[in-house]
């Protein structure tokens, strides 16, 4: 690193040059292997520099001590989201039951509405409704109203 500017000044142009070429996973290693030369508060000073939460760079350093993983992989096994269909196995089916109908609204009834707000059916209806709405979807006024 350059003489003359400041440790954070130096952090920043070195990670501003590498970063947009990076997978999540190798910034972490980067990252950590930048803390773990720094020495004593290198963990935060990086974390402040890259933005990385300090527990991110810890996990980084404990990577950098482990054996690697897979090629290919970012993350263990296991690792990241599940699919919301292994929390709630009639998610797939009311996906699927989505039928959309053109007709006039005398000719429907009865409807019938159901309450999804805080259920397993509420990103069904979040996906819904960024899909299909005409207006976009933000959080409208009455958020706490979701009905399908």
């Amino acid at each position: 690193m350059t003489l003359g500017m400041d440790i954070d000044a130096q952090l920043s142009q070195y990670f501003a040059g590498i970063w947009p070429h990076l997978d999540e996973h190798a910034r972490r290693l980067v990252a950590a292997n930048k803390a773990v030369e720094l020495g004593y508060g290198g963990i935060s000073r990086v974390s402040r520099v890259c933005s990385l939460s300090r527990v991110t760079l810890t996990k980084g350093v404990e990577e950098l001590q482990a054996a690697p993983l897979p090629p290919g992989r970012i993350r263990h096994e296991g690792g990241g989201r599940h699919a919301l269909t292994s929390n709630d196995p009639g998610l797939a089916p009311a996906v699927r039951a989505v039928v959309f109908i053109e007709d006039r609204l005398p000719n429907l009834q009865p409807l019938e509405f159901e309450q999804v707000r805080r259920t397993s059916k509420e990103p069904l209806f979040n996906s819904l409704m960024e899909e299909y709405h005409y207006l976009g979807y933000e959080q409208p006024v009455g958020e706490h109203l979701k009905y399908l």
